[in-house]
């Protein structure tokens, strides 16, 4: 930008944060994408693939969808499923279909965040895709955080550094706040796929 002499549009762009799809914006899609595709399904179904999504991303709700759709065209076509839904899920985490998108969100942190805040965040999401359904509080993550910092040079402001890193793990979409002060991976999908892969790390 400095060598187009463009330096100063920097200061005139701001961040513009996309709605959260609700749970039932999240089931009325599935249920269109099946009915467009003549697949009939189970009443539960949308609100099952919603429930594994977690907070979706939009990416990875379509393809959720898609893969079951592929899943119950046949031949022989047939009616989607509980079952079905957890097939996906169980496909989209150990196999191929979602493992580029997926390993992408785990290999960038080494790329973009300088050390110590890489280990860090790691750390932090390991003990994240290890927990139930409501996540874990502020204050345990800010152990964890602050166990894995350990010795470090005393001139770090340990305090400064926790929240950064944490807008910073908001703001690339791996984690959110689910309560007030209580936090949790943003994807289902990508909660279960990070706990298979780097949750015994």
């Amino acid at each position: 930008m400095e060598s187009l002499g463009r330096i100063d549009l920097l200061s005139t762009l701001c961040p513009m944060q996309l709605p959260i799809l609700r749970p039932e914006e999240v089931c009325d899609f599935v249920s269109r994408m099946l009915r467009d595709r003549g697949i009939g399904f189970e009443p539960s179904v949308p609100s099952i693939v919603e429930q594994a999504l977690g907070r979706p991303i939009p990416m990875f709700l379509q393809m959720a969808t898609k893969e079951l759709c592929r899943s119950v065209q046949g031949p022989p076509a047939t009616t989607a499923t509980p079952a079905h839904v957890t097939e996906v899920f169980k496909s989209l985490t150990t196999g191929i279909a979602a493992q580029q998108h997926l390993q992408h969100y785990y290999s960038r942190i080494h790329k973009y965040y300088p050390e110590p805040q890489a280990s860090l965040a790691h750390c932090i999401l390991r003990q994240l895709c290890n927990s139930s359904a409501q996540g874990l509080t502020r204050r345990s993550l800010k152990t964890t955080f602050q166990r894995e910092l350990g010795s470090v040079s005393h001139t770090i402001d340990r305090d400064l550094l926790f929240s950064l890193l944490m807008q910073d793990l908001q703001h690339d979409f791996y984690i959110g706040e689910v309560d007030t002060n209580r936090y949790d991976f943003e994807s289902g999908l990508m909660k279960a796929w990070w706990k298979k892969f780097y949750g015994g790390r």
